[in-house]
């Protein structure tokens, strides 16, 4: 890593308050770094955690990372004040930044739970250089390991330590069995180590050798908001064994790469008893585990970063959090257990919706294989943005956000789904983004169903609110009754076809020309 500029705070103001230090320190640095950021002129300003924070708050181009919540972490053992100001900090970035980033979904639910409601975290992939990290287990006995600090707090080393003293001693005399116990920091002398056959802190080369020598990898964390052990250790090609509902369950592959575990010394003491009274089960499939994660690139990490770096250096920040926030994860659990059934009865009104659509790339939102079936036609090619995507994973419907570049399909289609989007105004530009000539909308209408964000509650409210959209002229209109294949209730749709105006005709309706 090179270091253009490295800046230290001079302090001079005598105080023995941490917001008073932290709020002279904010200043110190903000004076010294702004003829740097003026000659720059950074298109995005990345702020990793809370420390760098503060100085850049009032900047509108930030992208803040949260890898671990040390306020969040330290309310494990206790919330006091001397926390207190770093947990306002941490509240106040995930607040303001342009945009935040997380990378798990155990993390983006911290966020929500203790530390800002409104925020929107997206979760992008971590890397790492895969590549450095082989398997080498050695025939003559069975290695199983620790790997990380020895923080009892958060890492629960001391549940390993006394599962393994509890091992039966029948099932430890049928193999060679080494324990070792491998990270940085102090080893209380009361902690029972009479089977470790090794206590140290490894780093570069030796650290890899020990992943490579290790079968076994437990990792009883109690609070992880990724895990790279996890990760490391399954590149290596050990069998891991590690609590569930965390940051490593990014990775985890149920059945394959890892066998879960309480951070309870008893269940440890259990699941190694498991492995141990049948290796030939659990042990020799080094390869397939370190297969399952060898799409943690630093590729695909720097990619998905880039995205987020271009939506907020081009203003396109708020449609990030809309899209992502805590109401449309919501609404899209809803969706994901209920969208193909509210739909199923729909088939009269796919035809009808079909009708209205011409020749081109037709991109589907909140599309399911019936609903692509209907449309599919010649000189039609369907781009699905799913419910459910062929493969069997989720796609998100939320229209407030679509990666899809401007003007890149000749005709949207988003049937019963609009009025479920958090932000109808920013779904509604972000839909004039993509499209080059017509969108197709179906809307209900009437009495407001569950998870509904939007209601118009009758056919001349909705009829009203479509013909005052100033980016699209409605070209056709049309309504149906049918029944939600959820509630079994009678509803009713408007279906319009709408013409995407040039900038031109917006431009004269601003001016009031015809």
């Amino acid at each position: 890593m090179v270091v253009d500029y490295f800046i230290e705070v001079e302090r001079s103001y005598p105080t023995e308050s941490r917001d008073s230090l932290k709020a002279e320190e904010c200043l110190e640095i903000g004076y010294k770094v702004w003829p740097i950021l003026s000659e720059w002129k950074p298109d995005v300003i990345h702020l990793n955690d809370r420390q760098v924070w503060m100085p850049f708050r009032n900047f509108p181009n930030t992208v803040f990372s949260l890898h671990l919540s040390m306020p969040d972490l330290t309310g494990l053992r206790g919330m006091d004040a001397y926390w207190f100001h770093e947990l306002k900090v941490e509240r106040d970035a995930c607040a303001r930044a342009g945009a935040l980033v997380v990378y798990s979904q155990f993390t983006r639910e911290i966020v929500w739970e203790k530390l800002c409601e409104f925020a929107a975290p997206l979760v992008l992939p971590l890397g790492f250089d895969g590549s450095k990290f082989h398997a080498a287990k050695p025939a003559d006995r069975i290695v199983i390991s620790y790997f990380g600090r020895l923080a009892q707090g958060q890492k629960g080393f001391v549940e390993y330590l006394q599962a393994v003293d509890m091992l039966d001693e029948e099932i430890l005399r049928r193999y060679e069995i080494e324990f070792n116990v491998y990270g940085k920091g102090q080893m209380p002398d009361w902690l029972p180590t009479r089977r470790i056959t090794t206590v140290a802190f490894l780093e570069g080369e030796a650290l890899t050798e020990a992943y490579a020598r290790s079968h076994i990898v437990v990792m009883p964390s109690k609070y992880e908001p990724f895990g790279l052990v996890g990760l490391e250790a399954l590149a290596s090609g050990c069998l891991l064994l590690c609590t569930e509902g965390q940051g490593m369950d990014e990775y985890l592959v149920p059945g394959k790469n890892y066998l879960p575990i309480r951070s309870d010394p008893f269940d440890i003491k259990a699941r190694l008893e498991e492995v141990l009274s049948q290796p030939g089960r659990y042990l020799g499939r080094e390869r397939a585990i370190m297969d399952s994660v060898k799409d943690w690139t630093w590729e695909r990490c720097v990619t998905e970063h880039l995205k987020v770096y271009h939506q907020v250096m081009t203003g396109r920040a708020p449609f990030l959090k809309w899209a992502n926030g805590k109401l449309a994860r919501q609404v899209e659990s809803w969706w994901k257990e209920n969208g193909e059934k509210r739909k199923a009865k729909l088939g009269p009104i796919l035809k009808e919706a079909a009708a209205c659509l011409g020749k081109g790339k037709t991109l589907v939102l909140g599309a399911t294989e019936a609903e692509l079936s209907a449309y599919a036609g010649e000189g039609r090619e369907l781009i699905p943005h799913s419910f459910h995507s062929r493969n069997g994973g989720f796609v998100s419907f939320a229209t407030e956000y679509i990666l899809v570049p401007p003007d890149s399909v000749d005709q949207t289609i988003f049937l019963l789904g609009p009025e479920y989007v958090t932000n109808f105004e920013l779904s509604l530009r972000e839909l004039y983004r993509i499209t080059r000539e017509q969108l197709v909308l179906g809307i209900s209408y009437g009495e407001r169903s569950f998870a509904q964000t939007s209601v118009f509650p009758s056919r001349d409210a909705l009829s009203a609110s479509v013909h005052t959209w100033p980016l699209f002229e409605c070209l056709s209109e049309s309504y149906y009754d049918f029944v939600d294949g959820v509630d079994g209730k009678g509803k009713s749709l408007g279906l319009f076809s709408l013409r995407k105006r040039s900038v031109e005709e917006l431009r004269a309706l601003q001016e009031g020309r015809p």
